[in-house]
């Protein structure tokens, strides 16, 4: 739970609070698979995250916000440089993207770009572009409508199983079995 991909949105010590509750889903989860009940189980221990999100707000304590001194700031203006690079990606996310195609686009040496890019963001282009695969993946599983194998050529991955490889490191659970 410590690797949990919501730092500066939900404290901390909410996380390590519920910790427990969703290792023993999961645990439960790994051993009821494909039983009924399964499913509803996983989202009444997030909903008993999202209560406790509630009752703190109600109380004050959670104000709904990135928590103070979690994130860097960023300008706007770093962001507006940037630009360019996020709408290249975007297009050309079925591509291998390489740092020297990147660079150019927002006017910053090849050198300087992903130590530019990290502090804007919060995370490196290759981190960036990984995220934005893995979120687009998800999206289309969810639309199933696509085959493993259209949604790895959709991205730019050699073969599914590269690809499936991605997706279970991210999300940990092979893309076969996502929903």
């Amino acid at each position: 739970m410590s690797d949990f991909q919501l730092s500066g949105i939900i404290g901390a010590d909410l996380i390590r609070e519920n910790a427990d509750l969703f290792v023993k889903a999961f645990e439960q989860s790994e051993q009821r698979s494909g039983k009924p009940g399964n499913r509803l189980y996983l989202k009444a221990c997030l909903m008993a995250v999202i209560a406790k999100i509630i009752e703190l707000h109600g109380q004050g304590q959670y104000s709904g916000a990135f928590l103070s001194g979690t994130l860097p700031r960023r300008s706007g203006r770093d962001l507006d440089v940037l630009q360019p690079i996020f709408r290249y990606i975007d297009a050309h996310l079925h591509e291998s993207i390489k740092m020297s195609e990147l660079a150019p686009l927002a006017g910053i040496s090849e050198k300087y770009f992903i130590s530019y890019f990290k502090k804007a963001v919060g995370i490196t282009p290759g981190q960036y572009m990984y995220q934005i695969k893995m979120n687009r993946a998800r999206d289309y599983l969810y639309q199933k409508k696509y085959t493993v194998q259209q949604i790895a050529g959709f991205l730019g991955y050699p073969d599914p199983f590269t690809f499936s490889k991605a997706f279970k490191k991210y999300y940990n659970v092979p893309p076969s079995k996502f929903d």
